[in-house]
């Protein structure tokens, strides 16, 4: 009887430490993605802001466009 128990115990252990294993894969893939993300961010800080880059956050987050520019929409 006690060695059931124990083996339901260990059984238990051992699905617990496989769910914490994934979920510590799963945070591992976020911090290499925000250190990335955090990388680039660093890179364009480093750059300063120059032209290029003010028009392509301009048209990125605004929707702005430069005089000789044509925008086409295209709809479903």
């Amino acid at each position: 009887m006690i060695l059931a128990a124990i083996g339901l115990q260990l059984r238990s252990l051992h699905s617990q430490v496989q769910d914490a294993q994934a979920q510590r894969d799963a945070l591992t893939a976020q911090v290499q993605a925000q250190e990335q993300e955090n990388a680039a961010l660093a890179a364009d800080i480093a750059e300063g802001a120059t032209e290029d880059k003010m028009k392509e956050i301009a048209q990125e987050e605004l929707g702005l466009i430069s005089p000789n520019q044509r925008v086409f929409s295209v709809g479903n």
